[in-house]
């Protein structure tokens, strides 16, 4: 169909982002429908044409217009049928128009009636069409530049009635979050904005998983505060005021299958143990020291010095002769004890002992 010597133009009647069939089939993608009054010489055009489209990032300017670049390829419909002046075509079906046509920048339709079937030579229809999003063009999501946002409703992934603004209903892995230079974590703010913690790889060679907070306390919570760790180091267990690096409200249990406890107490002790050889020498044991000092007395020094005078007992160790310790006395900083024979005269002999004190 030429067009030579022709004047021709064409009234925009929808130029919008809509959805191509129907709205509860598959997702909608990025095509659109496009309709238009073609008029040659003021009079509707009826018949068959071969139409060119192209977008743009600029309306250009002058007629035709020019200026601008064009967005992806252009998209040629031969055979379009015309009645009346007015027809209507799908664009961008295949993406004709490039993964980055509607990122949210302002848009222009370019329109051209091409001479022929070929369009090698083709009139282009000034102005170009301003692009408009139809409301449900993209759902309830809002494109600005290259981010996408939702701000009137909950999302849902494998659930049609999500309960919460993000809700993932899946038999498996649910979410990955996967780092590009060693580190991945998901971060967590304020209502103002500000960092407040995150969970996840923060460093780029150990690849640990943390649980970290920005300045304050890190609590496990379970119908209470089972653990909490404290931004000044102090980790409590049953108590969410720790007032000691460890400081754990309640039994402990020790042992390959918890056969052992270390129970709570009222007091904040502080135990000491060990042997001493008849000549004085510590045999085992640590934070103290030992020396005899004459026949059958013994002093032991404590390496750290109790507030007050602590609680110790002995016993004589031998084998055959009965033997017997005594403690002479203690203070703060040491203790004497003292060894008898089966007949109560002072003899030498070792010992074993245990003291307990205030911390």
């Amino acid at each position: 169909m030429k067009r030579t010597g022709n004047s021709m133009s064409i009234g925009t009647l929808l130029a919008v982002l809509v959805a191509a069939g129907s709205a509860d089939a598959a997702p909608l993608g990025r095509s659109f429908t496009y309709q238009g009054k073609l008029s040659q010489n003021g009079t509707p055009v009826t018949g068959s044409v071969t139409l060119r489209f192209s977008l743009w990032d600029m309306a250009g300017s002058g007629d035709p217009p020019t200026g601008g670049a064009m967005v992806g390829a252009v998209q040629i419909l031969t055979g379009t049928p015309v009645t009346d002046g007015l027809f209507s075509v799908e664009l961008n079906a295949a993406g004709q128009f490039g993964a980055q046509a509607f990122n949210g920048e302002q848009r222009w339709l370019q329109v051209e009636v091409c001479d022929d079937g070929t369009c090698a030579a083709a009139t282009v229809l000034g102005p170009r069409q301003a692009m408009t999003g139809a409301p449900y063009a993209l759902g309830p999501w809002q494109l600005s530049g290259s981010q996408i946002s939702y701000t009137n409703g909950n999302v849902g992934i494998g659930t049609t009635t999500p309960a919460v603004p993000l809700h993932i209903v899946t038999p498996d892995e649910g979410l990955r979050i996967q780092g590009t230079s060693g580190t991945a974590w998901a971060g967590f703010h304020n209502a103002a904005g500000t960092a407040i913690g995150y969970v996840g790889d923060g460093s780029t060679t150990d690849a640990n998983i943390y649980l970290g907070s920005y300045g304050n306390d890190v609590i496990l919570y379970t119908n209470a505060a089972a653990l909490t760790a404290k931004a000044s180091g102090l980790v409590g267990i049953g108590t969410s005021t720790p007032a000691e690096k460890l400081d754990v409200r309640g039994n402990i249990k020790l042992g390959t299958s918890g056969q052992y406890f270390a129970p709570s107490a009222t007091e904040n002790l502080r135990m000491l143990r060990g042997r001493v050889s008849s000549a004085g020498a510590v045999l085992t044991g640590t934070g103290f020291t030992s020396s005899r000092t004459n026949v059958g007395i013994y002093n032991i020094v404590f390496s750290t010095t109790f507030p007050v005078a602590p609680v110790l007992v002995a016993a004589a160790e031998a084998v055959g002769t009965p033997f017997y310790a005594t403690v002479s006395f203690t203070t703060t900083t040491q203790a004497a004890v003292r060894t008898f024979n089966a007949s109560g005269a002072p003899a030498d002999a070792g010992f074993s002992f245990m003291i307990a004190g205030t911390r």
